[in-house]
């Protein structure tokens, strides 16, 4: 989810670097979520706490913030890969069928450790949403793996089942954080 709505204005660059600033200090950042990626996890209008972390702290399930070309995403780390000594991070959204395109950790700004929902925070890095993380991130990789799944009709099937799991997992731990 984009975190940012105008990243060629001046004002969003301004922004952007003060952002930047307060997290390298370690301070955290209250951001808030602009569209339905991370939904249910998630939702539109909620603000996010994120402060700064390194790629080695970082573990599957985390919610990662990266500075991409149109602005910061918000999206559950699913992976890691290397590619030609580069580390890379895999991400998607929660309500999303599509895994993000890995990215280099240089991109990193860094991970959401509770979310205001009115009036109440809920914390992100708890043991409890930790290890739902860590499920919704092995069912958000099932997706990737049941895409190869031999025939069409059977491939589909496991696709809108696991959509359906992943999104009662995001419900529910919502619900219960």
């Amino acid at each position: 989810m984009r975190l940012q709505a105008d990243p060629s204005s001046a004002l969003s660059r301004a922004a952007s670097a003060l952002v930047k600033e307060e997290l390298d200090a370690g301070r955290a950042v209250r951001l808030t979520i602009p569209t339905a990626s991370m939904w249910p996890t998630l939702s539109p209008g909620e603000a996010v706490l994120v402060r700064g972390a390194q790629p080695d702290e970082l573990r599957l399930g985390d919610i990662v913030v990266g500075a991409w070309d149109n602005g910061w995403r918000a999206h559950r780390l699913i992976g890691r890969r290397c590619q030609a000594g580069q580390a890379l991070l895999v991400t998607q959204g929660d309500n999303s069928g599509v895994v993000d395109e890995a990215w280099p950790a240089t991109q990193l700004v860094g991970v959401a450790v509770a979310v205001r929902r009115g009036e109440r925070e809920f914390n992100l890095q708890s043991a409890w949403a930790r290890q739902a993380g860590a499920g919704l991130a092995y069912l958000l990789r099932s997706q990737r793996l049941a895409r190869r799944a031999p025939g069409q009709l059977a491939r589909r099937a496991v696709l809108k089942g696991l959509q359906l799991v992943v999104r009662t997992g995001a419900w529910l731990a919502r619900r219960v954080s």
